[in-house]
């Protein structure tokens, strides 16, 4: 079945509601465009979003959310893509529903990179889940909190990187 109502936006005190009727002639309203489509996808499939979203899923809706509220510049949003593309796409981490993760199954994650990357690539794949897991939370209200938010990824053995001491200064 297909959602033929028109969908209505307007603003009060600085926020937009995304609104639509269905059947019955029913109301339905939401902060995010993304968040009308989930409830219009639930509705008319009769299935849960909360219970089948995975970090694949999710990712690319992420990474634009994350992307906008951090006023990202296109180099950024690329250079997070690419690192997603290259050490999380294709893993049985990403594919885990979101609702059942715990912190634990992040740091195994994490530490699956042991001696692999550098402690920068490590923050950084940090980032990437825990923008996800944020956008999970208070997005889309997955998760009552964000799972990834606690862990700490210092005691994680890496590569060694550059160092500006390294390279700064050249023999003369």
């Amino acid at each position: 079945e297909h959602h033929k109502n028109a969908i209505s936006t307007y603003s009060s005190r600085g926020y937009t509601t995304y609104t639509t009727r269905v059947k019955g002639n029913r109301k339905i309203s939401a902060q995010s465009l993304d968040q009308l489509y989930v409830k219009l996808y639930e509705l008319y499939s009769g299935k849960s979003l909360k219970n089948t979203a995975t970090f694949a899923s999710l990712f690319a809706e992420a990474l634009e959310w994350h992307s906008v509220e951090n006023a990202n510049s296109q180099k950024t949003r690329m250079r997070n893509e690419k690192l997603y593309n290259a050490k999380i796409k294709g893993t049985e981490f990403e594919e885990i529903p979101i609702k059942d993760v715990r912190p634990h199954d992040i740091k195994a994650f994490l530490k699956s990179f042991t001696n692999q990357i550098t402690s920068t690539q490590l923050g950084n794949i940090k980032t990437l889940i825990n923008f996800t897991f944020e956008y999970a939370c208070v997005e889309l209200e997955i998760t009552p909190y964000n799972v990834a938010a606690g862990i700490m990824v210092k005691r994680i053995k890496v590569l060694p990187g550059k160092r500006v001491g390294d390279y700064a200064y050249t023999k003369e």
